[in-house]
């Protein structure tokens, strides 16, 4: 993991110094395409102003050296550019004052901060202690009597204080501006009419807190010599195991089992790095965040690649490989068409270079990231099996329902066939979904057993209109149509084997039934399940014109926890009395007929489970309502 991670640092910073590639990105408009602005806190012996006139490019993050926030949730918050202007409001200029910049930067600090703001209380934690005195701005606003009225109702909380802080803020904004916090991309800090970001002292404290780290102490000439080297390039030269700098969470240093002889003192030995490797590795946690991340679904996920040789030379190098990874990735993960695909898709690779992609799953915690799952050495060509195999599975489904099918099989909607726990966008059940993709970018087999058991929590989703979930609730049908679509597609992939497919020439159900049994390849007791639907389907369908509504009562005869062999029979029989009920029998008497002769022939030596019963019923009522559905669209053109 490391190794790929340093190879994109050391390109990086083979052109531009470490602090270059610290800058981050930020987007320079909103959601409906109007720009984004800088808002400026002027800071002058005597006065504090507010400039909004300038608009956000994508130069701007590099002019007021954005680097995000000072590492870890309890480190204190003193840079001066920041996407938010909570900090500015409290601690950064209190912050600022307890670093030594030198003269006479430290006395213009000072003599701000003594100024323009207010202490609160020795009783406050220094974090949230010191206020901007919005008088300055507005004459009208006592900050310190807000703070009164505030605290009288939420005692010892004085973190909240910080929103009462921002919403007058913004009123000052909406009043004298005509604007909204909404409305800005950055907040900046300027001492003397100058981004204190542009002061070299200020850039080479930053480039200082951001390298530099405890440098590890030996308590032997034979520790030194036997045990501490760099872990990644075996230099022996400034090393360190402070790697709290490092955003990413490669390796536990919490847990004492994960020590070296379960001795406290000794985490070091499961990581020791050189500052060169260091450098690298912070250059490239940048990169991440800004050419590398990415979602699929609500996981989010770094892609990057591993040069096995031809490392790349410099960051334009790097940027052409990484353009040409994301771009081929974007395509197969919302896939319109393989001829999309086929225009778009880029060779990258070369004779002089080879690489693997590794995938990286996490999540953000406060200001670590930690990992959820790490799959490597994914091989290039994924990409194109990937488009070739949903390419394969649509026109399956395109042959075995007769029709036209507009929808594919990608990286996307796979996650929203494969039902996930979420609370708030955030997913909570992850184990298994991350499996799965694993599996499918290894070529791993995939247990069809416990996929179709995922699809009928699925179904169990829809049709009881649960929420948390990620499954969209609108429609079982083309769920289980897709899902077989899905099952299709990994069979292409070879994660799943397909099984022996049913003599359809000995049935004596309709051709198009025929057609679908045999194009999706079912075998005996599937397709008797599958014929059980279809005359659920069609009891369905009669109910739905009777009641011209969406609800089919033959739908309560499913239990959807699965049907063991033992209900088969009996839900066998009742659909054949809802047959006589809604007087459609004689038209589905010989569907009925081969689905009860292959149910018998194979009832003592039944395989499939409860669940697995289930899916194929579903599918044959999915097979017959489409039908209906797509048969009445064609008749309304």
């Amino acid at each position: 993991m490391l190794e790929g991670i340093v190879q994109i640092g050391r390109a990086l910073l083979e052109n531009k110094s470490l602090i270059d590639n610290l800058i981050k990105e930020l987007p320079t408009t909103d959601k409906k395409g109007n720009p984004y602005h800088v808002l400026k806190l002027k800071f002058s012996e005597e006065n504090l102003e507010l400039d909004v006139s300038e608009e956000m490019d994508s130069d701007t993050v590099k002019k007021y050296l954005y680097i995000g926030t000072a590492d870890g949730p309890n480190s204190p918050q003193w840079y001066a550019s920041n996407h938010k202007i909570t900090y500015f409001l409290s601690e950064t200029l209190f912050n600022l004052t307890n670093i030594d910049f030198g003269e006479p930067l430290n006395q213009k600090l000072k003599h701000i901060f003594e100024k323009f703001y207010i202490d609160l209380g020795s009783d406050i934690k220094s974090k949230y202690r010191y206020a901007l005195d919005l008088s300055y701005l507005d004459p009208n606003v006592n900050v310190r009597k807000l703070y009164e009225e505030y605290s009288e109702q939420n005692k010892g909380d004085n973190k909240e204080f910080l929103k009462v802080l921002e919403k007058e803020f913004e009123k000052i904004l909406i009043k004298n501006y005509g604007t909204k916090l909404s409305e800005f991309g950055l907040f900046v800090i300027y001492i003397d009419g100058e981004p204190l970001s542009k002061y070299e002292e200020y850039k080479q404290k930053v480039l200082k807190y951001k390298s530099s780290s405890k440098k590890r102490k030996t308590s032997s000439k034979k520790e030194n010599r036997k045990d501490l080297r760099c872990n990644i390039c075996g230099s022996t030269e400034n090393l360190t195991d402070d790697l709290k700098k490092m955003k990413i969470k490669y390796y536990t240093n919490d847990k004492i089992t994960f020590a070296s002889e379960l001795d406290k003192n000794k985490f070091y030995k499961n990581m020791v790095i050189c500052q060169n490797c260091l450098n690298a590795i912070l250059a490239a946690e940048t990169y991440l965040d800004n050419k590398l991340k990415t979602k699929l679904g609500d996981l989010d996920l770094y892609i990057f690649p591993h040069f096995i040789y031809g490392e790349p030379l410099d960051k334009s190098e790097l940027d052409l490989v990484v353009d040409k990874i994301i771009n081929s990735y974007n395509i197969v993960k919302n896939l319109k068409s393989v001829k999309e695909f086929e225009e778009k898709i880029f060779g990258i690779t070369d004779e002089n270079r080879y690489f693997l992609v590794n995938f990286m799953f996490f999540k953000k915690s406060q200001q670590a990231t930690k990992i959820r799952r790490f799959i490597k050495d994914v091989p290039l060509f994924i990409f194109n099996k990937i488009a070739g195999a949903s390419k394969n599975a649509r026109e399956i489904v395109e042959k075995a329902i007769q029709m036209n099918y507009e929808t594919y099989i990608d990286l996307q909607k796979i996650y929203y066939l494969i039902p996930v726990k979420i609370n708030a966008r955030e997913v909570t059940e992850y184990k298994y979904i991350l499996d799965f993709y694993e599996n499918l970018l290894t070529f791993k087999p995939i247990e069809k057993e416990t996929l179709i058991g995922k699809f009928i929590e699925a179904a169990k989703v829809i049709y009881l209109q649960k929420n948390g979930y990620n499954i969209k609730k609108d429609s079982l049908e083309f769920y289980i149509l897709n899902s077989n679509m899905l099952v299709k597609f990994l069979e292409k992939m070879g994660n799943l084997k397909g099984g022996n497919t049913l003599d359809t020439s000995k049935l004596n159900v309709k051709e198009d039934i025929k057609n679908y049994i045999s194009t999706m390849g079912y075998d005996e007791q599937q397709s008797a399940m599958f014929l059980l639907g279809v005359l659920i389907g069609e009891i369905g369908n009669s109910q739905y014109k009777k009641y011209n509504s969406d609800k089919k009562p033959i739908l309560n005869k499913l239990n959807f926890n699965g049907i063991d062999k033992s209900k088969i029979i009996k839900l066998a029989n009742e659909v054949f009395a809802k047959l006589e009920q809604e007087k459609i029998r004689k038209y589905h008497e010989k569907t009925y007929a081969d689905m009860k002769r292959l149910l018998d022939e194979n009832l003592e030596n039944w395989k499939l489970n409860k669940n697995e019963n289930l899916f194929y019923i579903l599918s044959g009522y999915s097979y017959a309502t489409i039908k209906t559905i797509m048969k009445g669209e064609t008749e309304n053109e």
